[in-house]
């Protein structure tokens, strides 16, 4: 009784030091809240226990024990079945911009084509791993976005960080070069493309011309999410016989638009520039930019970081980072999430309240997007354009800008961005040329029927081909800039 009694003070002391540091850690990562000062006092009532009737104190241990290894064998066997699924989810190469989290979203879509055999329900390391069994090398569609890491997030001088590569802070803009690269599925199938020789959505030829007709620059939409290559607004632009380059990527805001452009465009000296702006997130996504000090120096003149001519080291510091963050997310999945029972959590949260939860996170999401951005960023957003347009104008160039609706404009007026008057009156006011894309949409007699599943995604096939035809309406009142390839010959 004594050996007993001697064993359960020594579990329940050596529970209350491991559950008292975890708290401290807790505390000292993401500061005091509520619930980690009651786990403080419960890891406290362990060190009280010792004190208690031996036979209760014995008791107790094996009840306490036999609750801790029931619990963590759960939260082990639900984190090996989602760690498959998380693996890249997680690092962000999964984005659904328009909602809350990718989970969330995943849900509600397959729940959407339940009844539809064809719809490809493999997460993206399922493709990656199938593609390899065939001998095809390929990559998630690494953003610029998803590079940039905050350094001092809970003090006044935070900023964001880019990569280091041999000691060098890199920021690139592209992803991976010459390699086939899986993008994202919203509508049954993956959107799978090979990258060009500078990491963007482009067929291998582009930039062997000397002089291209047309650059785009945006984000997730003009990057070509989530339809076939074939079916995106630039590729449909492109195939009316215009020399064009895509330098779209997901989750870019006006300051990384503008890095691209005066790292890939201005050598080029494009005739026509088409600024895809996404009424969705553009001006938010500034604001996470603004952050950066290499990003905040393409408002500059001529600063750059010579990207075009360093496409290896680029090369080599994303796949690193892949190789990296894969690693580092196994490590944290398998460590820091087990400790805080992060998948028991989340099955015990869905049981409780359904999916209110994420309903919640989702309509507070929507409302941040949509909220009105204040005078400094609007005036911030002038500087942005007002450099890219001088830039394009000192080639000889002329910038066009490009109005994108969202589907909350259509489907929930309510979350509507409420920016747009603000917007336009701006893009007036520097006396760019305007494609509004909003009244085009209007007038089609569905337009929630232009995004797949009629669900806050990007746009459908049809909704890319919509762009791209007004795109190319215009197209010929500027011919005298520029014209078709096919023309000219």
């Amino acid at each position: 009784m004594r050996y007993m009694t001697r064993l359960a003070d020594g579990v329940l002391f050596g529970i209350g030091i491991c559950a008292s540091l975890f708290v401290a850690y807790l505390m000292g990562t993401y500061g005091v809240a509520p619930h980690y000062v009651a786990l403080g006092v419960i890891a406290m009532g362990f060190f009280a226990a010792r004190w208690l009737n031996p036979s209760v104190k014995i008791n107790l241990t094996f009840v306490i024990l036999s609750l801790l290894m029931s619990v963590y064998a759960c939260e082990f066997i639900l984190g090996v079945t989602a760690s498959a699924r998380a693996d890249f989810e997680v690092t962000r190469w999964i984005t659904f911009p328009m909602d809350a989290t990718p989970e969330s979203t995943q849900a509600r879509l397959k729940k959407s084509v339940q009844d539809e055999s064809t719809f490809d329900r493999r997460d993206k390391l399922q493709v990656i791993a199938d593609l390899a069994k065939q001998g095809i090398e390929s990559y998630p569609a690494v953003f610029p976005h998803a590079v940039l890491t905050m350094e001092n997030p809970d003090l006044p001088n935070r900023f964001l960080r880019a990569l280091d590569h041999n000691d060098v802070e890199i920021l690139p803009l592209g992803g991976v070069s010459n390699v086939e690269t899986v993008f994202c599925n919203e509508s049954g199938e993956y959107a799978i493309y090979k990258s060009g020789e500078y990491g963007f959505h482009n067929p291998s030829d582009v930039w062997s011309n000397q002089q291209l007709d047309i650059v785009a620059v945006g984000d997730s939409f003009t990057h070509g999410a989530c339809v076939p290559s074939e079916d995106n607004f630039v590729e449909v632009i492109r195939a009316h016989g215009y020399r064009t380059a895509n330098l779209g990527m997901d989750s870019n805001g006006p300051l990384l638009e503008l890095a691209s452009l005066k790292e890939y465009a201005q050598p080029f000296q494009p005739k026509i520039v088409l600024w895809f702006y996404f009424e969705g997130n553009d001006l938010k996504d500034m604001e996470f930019e603004r952050l950066s000090p290499i990003l905040m120096r393409y408002l500059s003149d001529t600063w750059t970081q010579d990207l075009l001519n360093r496409q290896g080291e680029i090369d080599e510091a994303l796949k690193a980072f892949i190789h990296q963050t894969r690693q580092n997310m196994r490590m944290r999945i398998s460590v820091e999430e087990a400790l805080k029972l992060h998948h028991v959590r989340k099955v015990l949260t869905l049981w409780y309240a359904g999916y209110k939860q994420d309903d919640a996170e989702n309509t507070q999401s929507r409302a941040y997007f949509s909220s009105e951005v204040t005078d400094e960023e609007m005036d911030h957003f002038r500087r942005v354009l007002k450099e890219a347009d001088s830039t394009v104008r000192g080639w000889g160039g002329q910038m066009y800008f490009v109005y994108l609706p969202e589907w909350a404009r259509y489907a929930d007026p309510e979350f509507a961005n409420k920016n747009r008057d603000r917007v336009l009156s701006l893009v007036n006011a520097l006396q760019l040329p305007l494609i509004d894309l909003h009244p085009v949409f209007s007038r089609h007699p569905d337009p929630v029927e232009l995004f797949p599943f009629r669900r806050s995604n990007h746009y459908s096939s049809d909704g890319h081909r919509l762009v791209g035809e007004e795109v190319l309406r215009v197209l010929p009142q500027i011919d005298s800039i520029v014209r078709p390839t096919s023309l000219a010959q």
